[in-house]
């Protein structure tokens, strides 16, 4: 409680009594826009006070389609860009406890920005291959049929 400025701590904390009041007055919905008069340090206790459980349950779904995402193009991305992506989705998620990362000006646009455009910025079919930048070329090895029309007769 010392190193969190009583934020986190036993009986909940500060964090711990607003997310209390929340969930007392309205839990699915939250105060709204509006929010509360108390500094948000925790991106899960601003979600929660601005829109509630629903808010909860769809910033855990955007994480995990994020998650989902990376994981499934790691076998096709550069090992630089992969890392780079992994790191800043951890990063977001673990700092979102004791920051607004995904909300505060500055940083939350950065991390959707690299998270953006490298993670959903491709769109990679069932088979692992990259769609939607077709070349007017035919890949090596692959060329057209030849068919020969015969007239009947």
């Amino acid at each position: 409680s010392v190193y969190t400025a009583g934020r986190y701590g036993p009986g909940g904390g500060t964090l711990g009594q607003v997310a209390a009041d929340v969930l007392h007055v309205n839990p699915w919905a939250g105060f709204g826009v509006g929010g509360l008069a108390t500094p948000y340090d925790s991106l899960w206790l601003q979600v929660l006070v601005l829109s509630g459980i629903m808010g909860l349950v769809l910033m855990c779904a955007a994480l995990a389609t994020l998650g989902w995402r990376w994981l499934r193009l790691r076998a096709v991305t550069a090992p630089a860009e992969r890392s780079l992506a992994g790191s800043v989705l951890i990063l977001t998620v673990i700092t979102s406890f004791g920051f607004p990362t995904l909300t505060a000006n500055r940083g939350g646009i950065l991390a959707w920005l690299i998270l953006g455009v490298m993670i959903t910025g491709r769109d990679y079919g069932p088979t692992g291959r990259l769609q939607g930048t077709r070349s007017l070329s035919l890949p090596l090895g692959r060329r057209p049929r030849r068919v020969s029309h015969q007239s009947p007769g």
